[in-house]
């Protein structure tokens, strides 16, 4: 068996809950090292890996991948809000990281801080969203939702998320970035491209509920899947059919 079968065997094991490592790896990792009673160093690197239950360190602002404040903010609270590793499509809400002064491999000096804020308090109509710190924590919060919304928008039509939103736009050269009054981008580009392209009559307003929509759609239809597939559990091990938090665990 090759290596790369190895991995594909190791895999479908977990996904059907074959075998001892099979049915502990299911649970993930931090699970798996304290069913089998693993040394403390395992359970640290476990930890480490994933700061919360079954998904590993991704754009938390510590370990290498190190941010500003307030940009571990609004990533913490798409990790307290969502059902999974969030970081794979909410890109746009970290990357003004890369506009703000040198951190790390990160950052500019080009560009302008009050520029860059004055940005996000036209277009979210609240002061202090790349203020430093938690506070306002309810402006960090509502620009944190409109990423997340607009993060389902962007993964059904299939858009890079490396791109959209569009909420900063690019620059040809370091002189047109000095002049410019500010760095919005159009957060519109969505449904200007998609109405040519399909005939559809939608606006942006229209993407962006239906954006909502999908994400307050998905834990519900995941949260039912896990609660009957709880249910179907304690029936077949007949055992008293109670709810616990094993229903709603991350």
């Amino acid at each position: 068996m090759s290596g790369v079968q190895r991995w594909f065997e190791l895999i479908r094991k977990v996904a059907y809950r074959e075998g001892v490592l099979g049915d502990a790896l299911a649970d993930d990792l931090m699970r798996a090292v304290e069913k089998f009673d693993a040394p403390e160093i395992a359970r640290e690197a476990a930890h480490f890996q994933e700061p919360m239950w079954g998904y590993n360190d991704h754009r938390t602002g510590r370990a290498l991948e190190s941010q500003p404040s307030p940009i571990w903010v609004f990533n913490m609270l798409h990790w307290v809000t969502d059902t999974r590793d969030p970081m794979t499509y909410t890109h746009m809400s970290s990357f003004a990281h890369y506009w703000m002064p040198p951190h790390w491999l990160a950052g500019t000096e080009n560009t302008s801080q009050e520029k860059l804020k004055k940005t996000y308090r036209d277009f979210f109509g609240v002061d202090g969203v790349l203020d430093a710190g938690f506070e306002p924590l309810d402006a960090k919060v509502k620009a944190a939702k409109w990423f997340s919304d607009r993060a389902f928008l962007k993964e059904s039509l299939i858009t890079c998320d490396w791109i959209f939103p569009r909420l900063l736009r690019g620059f040809n050269s370091w002189e047109e970035l000095e002049a410019a009054p500010d760095y919005h981008g159009d957060v519109e580009a969505e449904a200007k491209m998609l109405a040519p392209l399909t005939g559809m009559d939608i606006t942006n307003a229209q993407l962006e509920q239906a954006g909502e929509r999908i994400r307050n759609v998905r834990p519900v239809t995941e949260f039912r899947a896990d609660t009957s597939a709880l249910i179907n559990q304690m029936h077949s091990s007949r055992r008293p059919l109670i709810l616990t938090q094993q229903c709603a665990r991350p």
